[in-house]
């Protein structure tokens, strides 16, 4: 605080170094009276508006070299006040934090943030995508594509993946969307981030777990259909397998088939052949999925029950997603295998869900129909390529559950026609 002045009324007492000056001497700033010596060290007047303010609430600007001889006044630093430094000046954001004049900063695109030349090349990358350069710790990698890219064109990819209609339709000729989930153990080496491929993403599953208490989970993969299925089948077991992962008695491949627009009428046509052929189903599935008391047999049973979602067949998701769960299949990063099942399981839906049967006929198919016959009335309804039925018999023969010959497949039917098939309503 300034002290009291003494009683000439000819000098005054400078408030800073607290000597006495002539009045002359002195000049008042903000009720403070200053020597010259104090005002030329204590006040600065704004190089860019020129309002006078104690330097404490200034802020210099970068140095300008303007003499190499005198080293004491070599550097001349301008101080301005803070309004006018923020508009003229900022600090770059890399590791090197220089001060910079507003024309001299290059801005990231993506986060806005000002950087200096050498710190912006370091710090981004172009978008994979935009091509817009974007903040390397900001960017995303895109495991699907192999490239990164930024939050924006991130967001937009995983919208469009999400239901993606497939561009070809030909090694899947199907349009039903498929969604799945792949339960697997994670491996040692970590390449990838599964989530990051934007075509899924990673849930922890306690039902799933290693020899030595590895940690287990599932890669939920978005529905998509054609041959844009198979395509991401391919691409995300062949990274499962760089990353050393790995899938034991623990783990299952469940099949979600979009049913959002089929009618109760349709729904229950499927469930119904389902609940008859089941054993054709079982027959090819490992040993270890039919007491797994997670995909328990169907049991004829059509209303949800609180044990309904653990079944071969879960209906229960159809009010919480919209799709048929088909659970029983063993785990498994053979994107071959994998394939068939799901090629299969396409075709009996989008066959089942159109052929009318009586409750009575169905129920002469379960308790008359020897498993050969129930496998030949499941070629002749079915469509499905020589291909598949060699797939088929090959992991029925595999499991010793029954036993065919090549007779089989040249005896069924390839007009599709039934001989149960009529015309009487469900």
């Amino acid at each position: 605080m300034p002290r009291n002045l003494p009683p000439s009324t000819d000098n005054g007492q400078c408030d800073s170094c607290y000597n006495i000056h002539p009045h002359s001497d002195l000049t008042i700033h903000s009720g403070w009276r200053y020597c010259k010596v104090c005002f030329e060290r204590s006040i600065f007047e704004c190089n860019s508006c020129h309002v006078t303010l104690p330097k404490r609430q200034g802020r210099y600007a970068p140095g300008v070299v303007i003499n190499q001889s005198t080293p004491r006044d070599r550097i001349r630093r301008e101080i301005m006040c803070m309004s006018c430094w923020q508009i003229n000046y900022t600090t770059c954001a890399g590791p090197c934090y220089l001060v910079l004049k507003q024309s001299d900063v290059y801005r990231c695109p993506d986060t806005a943030m000002l950087f200096c030349q050498s710190c912006f090349i370091s710090e981004h990358v172009p978008c994979g995508n935009c091509n817009t350069a974007g903040y390397r710790h900001d960017m995303v990698n895109d495991d699907y594509e192999g490239a990164e890219v930024c939050q924006s064109c991130w967001r937009d990819i995983l919208a469009a993946r999400m239901f993606t209609e497939s561009e070809t339709f030909n090694l899947n000729p199907s349009k039903t969307f498929v969604g799945l989930e792949l339960e697997y153990i994670e491996g040692e080496t970590r390449h990838y981030e599964l989530s990051n491929l934007g075509i899924g993403e990673h849930k922890d599953d306690g039902s799933v777990y290693g020899d030595d208490d590895q940690s287990g989970g599932e890669f939920a993969m978005y529905p998509v259909n054609g041959d844009e299925l198979f395509r991401r089948i391919d691409r995300i077991t062949e990274l499962m397998r760089d990353d050393d992962c790995y899938i034991n008695r623990t783990c299952g491949l469940h099949v979600h088939l979009d049913v959002r627009g089929l009618d109760k009428v349709g729904r229950k046509r499927i469930f119904r052949a389902f609940s008859a052929l089941e054993a054709i189903f079982l027959g090819m599935v490992s040993s270890s999925r039919l007491t797994n008391e997670y995909c328990r047999k169907v049991e004829g049973d059509w209303e949800p029950s609180e044990n309904s979602r653990y079944r071969t067949l879960n209906w229960t998701s159809i009010p919480n997603h919209g799709t048929l769960e088909f659970r029983l299949h063993q785990g498994s990063l053979d994107a071959k295998k994998i394939k068939s099942w799901v090629a299969l399981l396409l075709a009996f839906v989008d066959t089942f869900q159109h052929v009318k049967l009586l409750k009575t006929e169905w129920s002469k198919i379960v308790h008359t129909f020897s498993p050969r016959e129930k496998l030949l009335f499941l070629f002749q309804q079915v469509k499905v390529p020589i291909s598949l039925r060699k797939y088929m018999l090959t992991r029925l023969n595999r499991f010793n559950r029954f036993k065919y010959e090549k007779p089989i497949i040249e005896g069924a039917s390839a007009d599709g026609e039934g001989s149960l098939t009529e015309n009487s309503s469900n």
